[in-house]
């Protein structure tokens, strides 16, 4: 009786220490899954199991006959529980919802820089993958989101003003460059007029990219009450330099065109001076009928208008003459006023940070009073 009782004994031992060996291999799979699983989810899951371990070392208690296998099951359920804890308390480095909200309120990069924004985008990426994951309230995965609308709609508004800026400063250097391989070529008076005025048809044709730059700019600037003064001002800068170069080429393609036409005048009128100063040919002999008095009077009379035109036309010629030097005159003061003023221009660069008190005047400026001055005159006239 008591070797059947010790045999029954025997057989119930090994099938607990068979169960808790399967429930070990089964737990080995199920904590290395849980690693991956929600937050929420995996508490929950780990309940289960240390309620679950907690039994097995009830179980354990019951192998007496074999204490090698006993010692080994008890090294895997302690294995097992130390797994457990460490899942349960975490102790990783991952943000916490305070974290997460404290650098969603920091100060985020504004706009103007694209490498900068690239930056900002990813890591506003990188805050709502990291709330989602852990399941943070949805007032902070809302933040998150809105946070990172903002970031890509800085870089989408900051590309496009640099790229349509860039687009109009290089239109409108092309059509600069054009205008001056124009004015000094050796092309015939109505090539030069049919070039500028196709340069003044490009130009007028740029015109709507010019106002698209000047409105992506200004949209840039206004997604943000942060912008620093340097990105306003370098900005601002930049359109207004664009406007001023695109005022100044039109009225510079103006003047070629005055002077061009002036010249195409002129020299049309002494085309038609030298016809007029040729002398006057008849034939006699095709009027045989004519009374002689009647065919003297005639060339008299001819050869007075003759004389009256021609004289006219040397005044004309002389007059556009004038305008065509007045022409050149003028655009040679106006390089000149504007080498002046890159003078003086470089010269409060270089006096901007100089303490110089209101009874000091320096002497560079004293030598500038008479040349403004004329400069001036010539600008009022």
């Amino acid at each position: 009786m008591n070797v059947l009782t010790g045999q029954d004994m025997s057989d119930k031992e090994m099938r607990v220490a068979k169960g808790i060996e399967q429930w070990i291999e089964s737990c080995d799979k199920i904590l290395t899954e849980l690693a991956r699983v929600p937050k929420s989810e995996r508490v929950k899951r780990l309940a289960k199991l240390q309620q679950q371990l907690e039994t097995q070392n009830k179980n354990i208690t019951f192998l007496e006959k074999d204490p090698l296998k006993k010692a080994i099951l008890k090294k895997g359920l302690d294995i097992v529980k130390k797994r457990i804890e460490a899942l349960t308390e975490e102790p990783s480095t991952s943000k916490t919802e305070a974290d997460v909200n404290s650098e969603l309120e920091d100060t985020w990069c504004t706009v103007g820089n694209v490498d900068l924004l690239d930056k900002e985008v990813e890591r506003a990426e990188k805050i709502v993958e990291l709330a989602r994951k852990e399941e943070m309230s949805a007032e902070i995965i809302e933040k998150a989101e809105t946070r990172l609308a903002e970031m890509v709609e800085r870089r989408r508004a900051t590309i496009a003003a640099l790229e349509k800026m860039k687009a109009a400063e290089e239109g409108l250097q092309s059509i600069a460059v054009s205008v001056e391989a124009t004015s000094s070529s050796d092309l015939s008076i109505g090539g030069t007029i049919a070039e500028l005025e196709h340069a003044r048809e490009q130009l007028t044709s740029y015109e709507t990219m010019k106002k698209e730059a000047e409105r992506a700019a200004e949209k840039m600037l206004a997604l943000d009450d942060n912008v620093p003064q340097t990105t306003l001002t370098s900005t601002r800068n930049r359109i207004r330099n664009l406007s001023d170069q695109w005022r100044n080429l039109e009225n510079a393609i103006e003047d070629h065109l005055n002077c061009a036409r002036k010249e195409h005048r002129r020299s049309n009128l002494e085309s038609l001076l030298e016809k007029v100063d040729s002398p006057l040919e008849v034939d006699e002999s095709s009027v045989p009928s004519m009374d002689d008095s009647f065919v003297r009077e005639s060339y008299t009379r001819l050869n007075e208008a003759r004389r009256r035109l021609a004289e006219a036309t040397r005044e004309r010629i002389a007059a556009l003459s004038r305008a065509v030097a007045d022409c050149e005159h003028f655009e040679k003061q106006m390089a000149d006023i504007q080498q002046w003023s890159n003078t003086v221009s470089t010269l409060l660069d270089l006096r901007k940070s100089s303490d110089v008190s209101a009874l000091d005047v320096p002497d560079e400026y004293k030598a500038l009073v008479f040349p403004f001055s004329a400069l001036s005159v010539f600008i009022d006239s």
